[in-house]
């Protein structure tokens, strides 16, 4: 580890082993704190960061350990979302200055919140989803078409009768024939079957609500 006098060393190569360890890329500046927001995956390697500065040594004079308290602050402040207040909590001692842990502790709860907020909405608007899709699918295979004898193909003008017929959903019916016939001059702008042979509406690009 480094000298804790160089801070911002130490957070680097605490940043840097984390990365390792997820197998990211050094150059992804904005991968810790959008990926520990989202998801909850906390860097430990910040937390032993802690753990040094709060640890008391032989070699250490009141003013380093004074200074060592602030760096441990600022860390805890500015990296809230990145370290886990309940690894924290186990690695101070129980003496700990608790004015020194209200800024992290309150921006750790916000970001806790924030999550699970965050995981709710995406839930719910997952559940809403499904069943928009179940709504549209019942819909879908509940409506019904009417076909009669003087019902007339657009593309060929000629009457449906018996034959195998397709219905687009603008509930239009062509001869099948007709949909997929290679003499058809627009045979190139129908391989899709959304395109409608008469119309040459794209309901892929222009969807029918039905």
């Amino acid at each position: 580890m480094f000298d804790i006098m160089d801070p911002d060393l130490a957070i680097e190569y605490c940043d840097s082993v984390y990365l390792q360890d997820y197998r990211r890329s050094n150059d992804d500046k904005a991968y810790l704190s959008s990926y520990a927001s989202s998801d909850a995956n906390y860097n430990p390697y910040l937390v032993t960061l802690v753990e040094i500065c709060v640890k008391p040594t032989k070699t250490r004079s009141p003013e380093l350990m004074q200074y060592s308290s602030s760096f441990m602050k600022n860390l805890l402040d500015s990296r809230s979302s990145d370290i886990d207040p309940i690894e924290v909590l186990r690695a101070l001692p129980d003496d700990v200055n608790a004015s020194a842990l209200e800024g992290f502790l309150e921006q750790s709860i916000q970001f806790t919140h924030h999550r699970e907020r965050t995981s709710k909405i995406k839930d719910r608007l997952s559940r809403n989803a499904n069943m928009q899709v179940k709504a549209k699918h019942l819909k879908a295979t509940t409506r019904k078409v009417e076909v009669y004898a003087h019902t007339v193909c657009p593309v060929c003008d000629q009457t449906i009768e018996n034959a195998v017929f397709a219905v687009f959903p603008d509930m239009s019916i062509v001869h099948y024939r007709c949909l997929t016939s290679a003499n058809n001059k627009r045979d190139k702008m129908m391989k899709s079957t959304s395109v409608h042979p008469k119309t040459l509406l794209n309901f892929d690009r222009f969807p029918v609500d039905f």
